[in-house]
This record gives C-alpha cells, structure tokens and sequence, in this order.
C-alpha cells in the first residue's frame, strides 16, 4: 500500500486533501505493524547482551558441535549465511523427535546433537550452542498451545524457539529449528518471519538466555516421549500474556 500511495500521488489521483488523509490513514496499521517487526519490541532476560553468548549445563559446547559449526561456515563469509547455514542444518538433520517416531527424550544440546534427534526446546538448545560458539547472540522464545492430552490443568503447552541478534542488522530475528513436514514450512528470514507456528501466540515479548525452568525440568524428569507428552512444559492460563 505504501508502494501504491506513492505511485497514486505521482500520477495526481490523490490531489485532493480529502483523499490524501484517507489513504494515510489507511496506513497507519500497516506502519505500526512494520515498526513492530522493525523494533520487535523485545525484552531481554537479563537486560545483557553477553549472557547470550554463555554456556550452561544446557547449552553446552563440546568438540563435535564445535567441529560440525564450523564445518557448516567455513567457506561462509557473511554474517546472516553463517547463521542461516547453522540454522538450516539444525533444522533439516537432526529431525524432531516425534516425526520420526522416537522415544528417547533429549533436553542439553550436546545429548540432542549426540542422539540425533529432540524436540523443539532441544532442538532450540542446539542452535543456541552453534550460534554461540559463532559469537553470534542467540536466546529462546516461547510460544503457547492448547495440547489436548494435557493432564495439566489449566494450563497451556509450550513450544519452543530461537532469536539471534545479527550485527549486520542491528536486531533480533526470531527464528524456528522444530523442523518441517507436512503443514510446517519454517524458513531463515531477517526481513519476514517464517516460523513453524505462525498462528500460535507468544507467551510475551521477552527472548530468556536460559531455557526456562520448567522445560529443562520437564525434558530431564520424562523417560520417553509418550511419557512427556500429557505433560509437556506448560504455564498456567491465568500467567498468559499473549503477544503476537
């Protein structure tokens, strides 16, 4: 539409006052939506750009993720190709647990690396360890569904994901290594977001450089996938924000 008033206003079919104010005002949630994913808005936990780039119990690094890192970029000069490059490869190898009909219950990113396999919050922890090791800043979001074999009341399940800062331009993408099926297309992009679950919300605007607790707490306590699944990691309904 902005393309569209520009073009109308060169060829004088906006030239009067009166039209001119409507279709500015036409735009104004588009604008608001692109300042929104200019800005994103985002809140960091903790408010420190370093600890996006630390190693934990659960984002760990090892010689293996560091060889395969670095295997995936060497002939990779840019930025955004390095980070595209590692998260594709996460994405595309190392398939999510229940696609593939595994039982096995992976939660730190070398035992999701290791096994070959996790679901998303393992997953998320892989690509975290990989961007890190490539200095590249890379947290966890959350997204929220209704899992309807829940045995936890009043509860909503989470889904897990990435956001990686890129120098190259100076914000925070948020990016989907669940991996893609039948219905689920998640692609790297910096100018439009192409996640796993475009329609599900966010349980609110912040990017954690630790996994939460409740989702390493419940990968850790599950013996298998069947038995994870009614319980997956989950936050009450009444904590909900609910962000786009």
């Amino acid at each position: 539409m902005i393309h569209k008033l520009a073009k109308d206003l060169d060829n004088q079919k906006a030239n009067k006052p009166v039209d001119l104010i409507c279709s500015i005002l036409a735009l104004i949630p588009q604008i608001d939506h692109l300042n929104r994913w200019t800005k994103k808005r985002m809140k960091l936990i903790p408010d420190d750009i370093k600890a996006f780039l630390h190693f934990d119990d659960v984002v760990k690094m090892n010689e293996r993720i560091k060889e395969k890192t670095a295997q995936l970029i060497s002939n990779i000069e840019s930025e955004v190709d390095k980070a595209k490059a590692i998260f594709e490869w996460v994405r595309d190898k190392i398939p999510h647990t229940k696609d593939v009909n595994r039982e096995e219950v992976t939660c730190s990113s070398t035992e999701a690396f290791d096994h070959g396999t996790g679901i998303c919050f393992a997953k998320s922890h892989v690509l975290a360890s990989m961007m890190r090791s490539e200095n590249i800043p890379c947290g966890f979001c959350y997204q929220i569904f209704n899992n309807p074999i829940s045995t936890i009341p009043d509860s909503m399940a989470l889904h897990g994901l990435n956001a990686i800062f890129l120098n190259s331009t100076k914000r925070w993408h948020r990016i989907d290594p669940r991996g893609n099926r039948h219905g689920i297309n998640a692609k790297f992009s910096i100018k439009k977001e192409s996640l796993a679950f475009p329609e599900m919300k966010f349980i609110d605007d912040c990017i954690y450089s630790k996994p939460l607790e409740q989702v390493v707490e419940g990968l850790q306590t599950a013996t298998s996938i069947s038995e994870l699944w009614p319980v997956l990691p989950s936050v009450k309904i009444k904590n909900v924000q609910q962000k786009d």
